[in-house]
């Protein structure tokens, strides 16, 4: 008896071969979650403080700002918190930005951060101005690799006044040993470098990532200066090199397999 054969685009396929696809190509299309969340907490932050002197009526005029805002164990939407604060005078004011995103998926966790503060205002006859301001992310994110696994860490950064510890970066295991705590590179000629990815290898088990951003502003006098810390990084998963091979050689041997069929089924 004549096997029956199936039909894909006109190609006839016999039903042996049917297995032999999934089990080819499969490993290459289906890959097992990498990452599984335990537990994550975020944070943002912003404060902000005026104070105007009035040399003649020796009377102080204040505005001031202070707010925290913590995400829910499950709330993935980004947070974000603004000030803008002035004073009546109109010789001073503050305004800031915490904001934080973070998307999450089987095989790749992605964040960005960004602190931005700027207090900033003139003294003058009879005015005497004083004020400052901080703005803050915090992130942390426990999170379970199920099997070893090679993973590529890619991260960029921006910080202000040279002040390398308004960033600070971590990921460590279980045992609080660490993985990465590096913010930058230095590069063969001794420059620093804030973009950059590296390979990291992980055994199986849970791992903690770990991130501050933070900038601060001050305005005395004449004197001002705003601060501002932008940060993005990446963990994502590195497909395992066979399955890609394995995906390659199952799709040359189908199409070994139906350029014969064809050439069997339209011989003279």
């Amino acid at each position: 008896m004549a096997s029956r054969a199936f039909s894909i685009s006109g190609r006839a396929i016999v039903p042996g071969v049917i297995p032999l696809i999934f089990f080819c190509v499969a490993p290459g299309l289906v890959q097992a979650a990498v990452f599984q969340v335990v537990e994550q907490v975020r944070t943002v932050g912003l404060s902000g403080s005026l104070n105007l002197f009035n040399i003649d009526t020796q009377k102080t005029s204040q505005a001031a700002f202070n707010e925290v805002i913590r995400s829910l164990p499950d709330n993935w939407d980004p947070l974000r918190t603004g000030m803008n604060i002035s004073l009546p005078e109109g010789v001073g004011f503050g305004q800031g930005v915490a904001s934080q995103a973070l998307t999450v998926s089987e095989d790749c966790i992605r964040f960005s951060g960004l602190a931005d503060v700027n207090i900033s205002g003139l003294s003058g006859y009879p005015y005497e101005l004083e004020g400052n301001g901080g703005a803050s992310v915090g992130f942390e994110y426990r999170f379970v690799v199920g099997v070893d696994q090679e993973v590529e860490l890619a991260m960029e950064s921006v910080v202000d006044q040279y002040r390398d510890e308004d960033f600070t970066f971590s990921l460590k295991a279980s045992d609080q040993s660490v993985v990465w705590a590096s913010t930058a590179v230095i590069g063969g000629d001794g420059d620093m470098d804030r973009s950059f990815a590296k390979i990291l290898a992980l055994k199986a088990g849970e791992y903690t990532v770990f991130a501050q951003l933070a900038a601060g502003s001050y305005a005395s006098g004449g004197l001002n200066f705003a601060g501002r810390t932008k940060a993005e990084f990446s963990i994502s998963a590195v497909p395992e090199p066979h399955a890609g091979a394995l995906a390659t050689l199952g799709l040359i041997f189908i199409g070994r397999h139906c350029y014969r069929e064809r050439k069997r089924r339209y011989r003279p």
